[in-house]
């Protein structure tokens, strides 16, 4: 793997300490030949100044004679002139503050060997400039750090140490004295048999580790100026521990990136990090190509994913667009609809770009945050399916020597940020150093407390190899005691613990009204999708424009917001697949009835099974059972749902487009019913009086026509027979002849 780092190592300061008296200030050139030709002296002076120790304390706190004025080169003693203070004590003193000139700058350039064994020779490389404006005369020293380091809190803090306390956690090897003028820069090295730097073991300690290395300039008045870098002390009888090491590599798009870009900077991220140890976090979406048109590109990721997982690699499958689960999270439960959703067209895309075989052994169960989360969030994402969640780096507050933690069922997984800076920083002077101490001290330290300590590397996700030949990587794995390990290994052998979650770094999410607004759509596209007869392609189109602004790919903050607004305006201005249509006030002058709906299917889809139901506020207004219906693409069909009125009056009813499930499918719409129950009664009781009239007008008719016809029959028949006889029982008087 191409890996390099930024870690800077260089301190400018005033610094107090090695104050010696009647040092030259003579100009001497460095001589490193002169060095070990008088390494035969160093070690008298070594034995002597060990007898020395052994004296009593009176002795032992006085102060050394200074060296001759002649010698140039001073080799330090096998062990400490004046002690080092005692870390057990726990009194604090003042400080004097004194006032000395600027000194040069140094730079430490290269420290080798890193890995140091007691038969190595220490050399130290260093830059000074004299950027002072006058000419210095002064000695340049090479001092190592009384103490081994205790934590990883305290070898972090070595480059940064206070300078005015370096003279007091540190004592000589070797030193020169040397004189710049005004703007000279020059390089010299120092070098000192490790046998002879107290390098061994302290008490308890195992006799092996890290240790600092300082470069102190100083004058008559003190130290001027300093840098600090790292060796670790690794005889291989010693080094009994080990550390497990997991890299993680992000297979996504960048904060910003355009898809061209991403697909181009993947190529060189899988070919630098083709170890089957390291494990892909894949991005689905980089495998569906754009315009439905075949990418060499996205082909070329397909294959990829394909050989590496047939090698053995752990690929791990991220929503779809990277979602960034803890900006999603805040929205609540309602949200786990588009979590789903984005899962389900992830795993669509990886089974249409891979055999589905290979797809089948992509983890679908861990979460990679790219912000701090807390513990609602972790609730989110393990409801959501996740057995196991990346943390942001360094976000469990305090040492974590073994990086998964169970708690409630969820195994969190630290990331190391200085890890992760270390192997993919930019490359500076002492990388290596910084590199091996870290893990040395980690591996040491499950020594001496009896664990096996784990780190996990997670590299951002917009890392980049480039073409540099440094290799960070292969330095830490030819070590001893670096184990590479899956991190399916470290995950499925956490620690029970609880989580000290830091939240400093926290990114603020898109607006909460915003992000309401992109689950209630997305959620109403899943809802729909599942009435159509291929859901995961509807979803698959209907879906990426909703999770654009939910992706770790746009950075928090204003540019989230913006994206949010903008989808939402966009989504605005389409046609939603499903709708109601308008209608006029609906009048009801009974007590029971159906209310027409009419439903339009705008979408190129056949739908069936969607559910259209009512909703009041009163209970005034009680609703019958929903209707379900069956609709072709750009049919119109109305439906009658029923209802009950209980009272009379004018009242506000919600229209509902659901899915079987319940879940809505589209945005409702609302329509005015105005009950008028008692009209029925008087329109009844008016058509029965209407009726009854009209019945009595019939029968009076015909009677009355009946005993008309009847005199008229009558009539006719009397005429036939013979003269009648009147009223009054008289005969008819008999015409004349």
């Amino acid at each position: 793997m191409k890996l390099t780092s930024a870690l800077p190592f260089r301190v400018a300061g005033k610094v107090s300490g090695f104050k010696r008296e009647n040092r030259s200030n003579e100009a001497t050139p460095s001589s490193t030949d002169g060095n070990r030709a008088r390494r035969g002296a160093g070690a008298v002076i070594a034995a002597l100044a060990l007898a020395l120790t052994m004296a009593p304390a009176a002795d032992a706190d006085r102060a050394p004679a200074p060296a001759p004025a002649a010698l140039a080169v001073r080799q330090a003693p096998a062990a400490p002139q004046q002690p080092c203070p005692d870390r057990t004590k726990t009194e604090t003193k003042t400080k004097a503050k004194t006032t000395r000139d600027p000194g040069p700058e140094v730079t430490i350039l290269v420290s080798t060997p890193v890995l140091t064994s007691p038969d190595d020779e220490v050399t130290v490389t260093f830059q000074v400039s004299n950027t002072t404006g006058k000419t210095w005369s002064g000695d340049i020293n090479l001092a190592l750090a009384c103490d081994p380091f205790r934590d990883q809190a305290d070898l972090a803090a070595w480059p940064s140490q206070d300078l005015t306390d370096l003279g007091e956690l540190t004592w000589p090897v070797i030193g020169e004295s040397k004189r710049l003028e005004a703007g000279e820069v020059q390089t010299y090295s120092l070098s000192a048999a490790a046998r002879d730097m107290n390098l061994g073991a302290r008490g308890d300690e195992p006799g092996w580790g890290p240790r600092g290395l300082a470069v102190i300039l100083e004058t008559s008045r003190g130290a001027v100026a300093a840098t600090t870098t790292y060796l670790v002390y690794a005889p291989p009888e010693k080094v009994t521990s080990s550390l497990n090491l997991s890299l993680t590599v992000g297979l996504t798009a960048a904060p910003g990136e355009d898809r061209e870009t991403t697909l181009s900077r993947l190529t060189r991220v899988i070919a630098a990090s083709r170890d089957p140890w390291i494990s892909w976090l894949l991005d689905p979406s980089l495998l569906v190509s754009s315009q439905g048109e075949e990418d060499p590109q996205v082909q070329l990721l397909a294959e990829s994913i394909t050989e590496a997982i047939d090698q053995g690699k752990a690929v791990y499958l991220l929503p779809y667009q990277d979602l960034d689960q803890v900006a999603l999270a805040a929205a609540g439960d309602k949200a786990q609809a588009v979590l789903t959703g984005a899962k389900r067209i992830g795993e669509v895309a990886l089974v249409g770009a891979v055999d589905e075989l290979v797809a089948s052994r992509v983890g679908t169960n861990l979460a990679w945050v790219g912000q701090p989360v807390d513990r609602s969030a972790l609730d989110f994402m393990a409801a959501g399916g996740a057995s196991a969640v990346l943390l942001a780096p360094d976000q469990l507050a305090g040492a974590v020597p073994q990086a998964a933690i169970s708690h409630g069922g969820l195994v969190a997984v630290a990331t190391d940020q200085s890890l992760t800076e270390a192997l993919t920083g930019a490359n500076t002077p002492g990388t290596d150093n910084r590199l091996l101490a870290e893990t040395a001290l980690r591996a040491q330290r499950g020594q001496v407390d009896g664990y096996q300590g784990s780190a996990v590397a997670a590299f951002d996700r917009s890392w980049d190899p480039g073409t540099s030949s440094s290799d960070p990587l292969m330095t830490l794995l030819a070590t001893s005691w670096v184990r590479p390990t899956p991190l399916a290994a470290i995950i499925n052998e956490p620690v029970e613990g609880d989580l000290n979650l830091s939240m400093a770094h926290a990114h603020p999410g898109p607006p909460l009204d915003s992000l309401s607004q992109l689950v209630d759509l997305t959620e109403r596209a899943a809802a729909f999708a599942a009435l159509t007869p291929k859901p995961d392609a509807y979803l698959a189109r209907a879906l990426p424009p909703l999770l654009a602004p939910l992706s770790n790919s746009v950075s928090p903050g204003s540019r989230r917001a913006a994206a949010a607004t903008l989808a939402l305006k966009q989504a605005a201005t389409d046609v939603p697949p499903v709708s109601v249509r308008p209608g006029s006030n609906v009048n009801m002058i009974s007590d029971e009835g159906g209310v027409p709906v009419t439903v339009l299917n705008n979408s190129n889809e056949p739908i069936s099974g969607l559910v259209v139901d009512l909703k009041s506020q009163t209970n005034a207004i009680q609703i019958g059972e929903p209707v379900e219906l069956d609709l072709a693409p750009a049919q119109e069909v109305t439906a009658r749902v029923p209802v009950h009125a209980v009272a009379n009056g004018v009242f506000e009813v919600k229209v509902d487009l659901l899915d079987p499930a319940g879940q809505p499918v589209a945005e409702g719409a609302s329509l005015t019913l105005r009950v008028r129950a008692e009209w029925e009664n008087v329109g009844t009781a008016i058509a029965g009086a209407v009726l009854v009239l009209i019945i009595a007008l019939g029968l009076f008719m015909t009677v009355r026509k009946r005993r008309a016809a009847a005199r008229t029959r009558l009539a006719e028949t009397s005429s036939q027979d013979g003269p009648s006889v009147d009223s009054a029982g008289s005969s008819p008087t008999e015409p004349l002849a």
